[in-house]
């Protein structure tokens, strides 16, 4: 129950990253996460989105699971709705997840490793 929880999380978490979705083109990082965190069910996070999105970045580099993320992203681009990402781009945000959680298991104590299996 905790594994799916987390890769629950993971995918809403890794939905802010999109560097551009839905209509109107591009937007930034913030803008989709201020959209993810309007999402019913979804606790906004206690740092800001422009935090979020840095560290949430500087962690898919350090993991190498950059190439997971552009799978990821290149699914999220071609929503309409931020809120659907749980569900229509599982595939590819569990492959994502994947990829981080093999990485803070062995690096638990990484900065922003406690959603993917290292220590909080």
């Amino acid at each position: 129950m905790k594994i799916r929880y987390l890769v629950f999380m993971s995918l809403i978490a890794g939905a802010f990253l999109l560097p551009g979705s839905g209509c109107g083109g591009a937007k930034s990082c913030q803008d989709v996460c201020a959209a993810r965190e309007s999402c019913p069910d979804v606790v906004p996070g206690s740092k800001s989105c422009e935090l979020q999105c840095k560290d949430e970045e500087a962690l898919v580099k350090l993991a190498l699971c950059e190439d997971q993320q552009a799978v990821f992203y290149d699914c999220l681009s071609d929503l309409t709705d931020q809120c659907d990402a749980t569900t229509t781009c599982a595939t590819e945000g569990s492959k994502r997840y994947a990829c981080l959680n093999k990485f803070c298991t062995a690096h638990p104590d990484t900065a922003g490793c406690g959603s993917y299996g290292g220590n909080p």
